[in-house]
């Protein structure tokens, strides 16, 4: 029998390094980008076909055509049907999503690696030979009519559409454009196949490729698929400015809700991997971004106002998204946006020295766990195309968060944190809003309806 000393606990292992993965660039005959990254231990690809073609390019009035368009795209193409393709891939255990954002359109596809030579010809098929049928287009047509219906009756849902709508600069500048009542009717069939064929086929596209086979197998497939189908193109430059605006409390009212849906934000200009840029997110992880944070102590655990209450930055190609968002009972609705907007305040002036030490060792510990999966290194190879980030951008980051001093996170902290421009969407009982909003800030409230419009201003507020 093996005896324990249970007196003496047991002690850790030597410390071991972790050397994040080296990312690949290569280029196609076509002089089209691969971002490549060989990882061994499993047989698996991942492959990501990216054009910049998202909702930022839908035209006025259409909003939620690059939506729509994505939708269609695996419903039939080349030699398979609907029906058909869903059958294949279930077969072969492949994992098909295609998708637009705000910036771009997107074809992932995963499986084993044996099947390579399927999965890009699947992908080279949904791109360049889609059918486009009308009953397909109906019935997708109709998915996006209910969800849009759905979402009425969802607050968090209706908070996020009419937040996007306030704070960005103009229509699909900078911010997911979906389909909403009047848009989704004036879209035909004519525009999703103009779209495709003007916005997505003549772009040159970019591939991001995780797998464990070597490149030359993989670049022999795409060439076998995609030369000859692949555009030349560069995508055209919308206008993606974005203008800030003074702090608003826009009401949604929804008569007897017992919550306030809270959701803040404003516009901002893009992170990159800058001193500064890391440095906020430093900032914001110790204000909201985790379950220790500031606004988490304040307004769970120290006045009971929530259970859950957050702040995160929404990163696109030309700017960014700052939001804040919370669901408090509707008697604390005034008080939980004291509270957001007096810790904001406080943190662009005192950060102690146990807070920011705490946040960077969150960050740098949980960097190995962003390269656990192949589905995760994916990830991370998408993000960086789409914000145009260097191969090194991961490495960079981790070097420039070990450099942050209090000053530089004070100095971020005052650059980003804009509390003077945020813009506040609240779902839930207007009248019972109202009651709680401290004088100060209700020259700052107007009411609005299910499309964003001002139907009501409360105490003097102006837009």
């Amino acid at each position: 029998m093996i005896e324990l000393n249970r007196a003496q606990p047991p002690l850790p292992n030597a410390k071991s390094e972790f050397n994040l993965p080296k990312f690949e660039e290569k280029f196609l005959q076509n002089g089209s980008r691969v971002i490549f990254h060989q990882k061994l231990g499993l047989p698996i690809t991942t492959i990501t076909f990216i054009v910049e073609a998202g909702s930022k390019y839908d035209p006025a009035g259409g909003e939620g055509l690059a939506q729509l368009t994505a939708a269609l795209l695996d419903e039939g193409a080349g030699e398979f049907d609907s029906l058909a393709l869903s059958a294949l891939l279930e077969s072969k255990g492949l994992t098909l999503r295609v998708f637009a954002n705000n910036d771009y359109f997107e074809v992932n596809i995963s499986g084993l690696s044996e099947n390579i030579d399927l999965m890009l010809k699947i992908v080279s098929d949904v791109v360049y030979d889609p059918h486009f049928r009308m009953e397909d287009f109906e019935r997708e047509r109709d998915k996006i009519r209910n969800r849009i219906q759905q979402m009425k009756n969802q607050p968090e849902a209706m908070a996020w559409e009419l937040l996007d709508k306030i704070i960005q600069g103009r229509p699909n500048c900078y911010t997911f454009t979906s389909a909403n009542e009047e848009s989704i009717e004036e879209i035909t069939l004519s525009d999703v196949t103009f779209f495709h064929a003007e916005q997505i086929e003549p772009l040159k596209p970019v591939f991001t490729v995780v797998t464990d086979l070597p490149y030359n197998q993989v670049e022999t497939a795409i060439h076998k698929h995609f030369l000859g189908k692949m555009g030349a193109h560069e995508p055209e430059k919308p206008d993606t400015g974005f203008a800030l605006k003074d702090l608003r409390f826009f009401i949604l009212d929804r008569k007897g809700a017992p919550q306030t849906e809270i959701l803040g934000g404003f516009p901002t200009e893009s992170l990159r991997s800058s001193r500064e840029d890391e440095a906020f997110k430093l900032v914001n992880n110790l204000y909201g971004g985790h379950f220790n944070s500031r606004l988490m102590r304040n307004l769970r655990e120290e006045k009971g106002y929530t259970y859950g209450v957050g702040s995160f930055l929404i990163s696109m190609k030309d700017s960014s998204k700052f939001i804040i968002s919370a669901s408090v009972d509707t008697v604390n609705t005034g008080n939980a946006l004291l509270e957001i907007l007096k810790e904001m305040n406080d943190v662009r002036k005192n950060i102690s020295d146990e807070e920011l030490e705490f946040s960077r060792s969150q960050r740098v510990r949980g960097i190995p766990f962003m390269f656990e999966t192949y589905d995760m290194i994916s990830s991370l190879l998408r993000t960086i195309v789409e914000l145009q980030l260097p191969l090194d951008y991961f490495e960079n980051s981790r070097q420039e968060l070990t450099r942050v001093t209090m000053e530089d996170a004070i100095s971020a902290a005052n650059h980003y944190l804009k509390l003077e421009n945020l813009q506040f969407v609240l779902v839930g009982d207007r009248e019972g809003i109202l009651k709680t909003i401290p004088q100060p800030l209700l020259r700052g409230v107007v009411e609005i309806n299910d499309r964003g419009k001002v139907i009501r201003r409360d105490a003097g507020g102006n837009l």
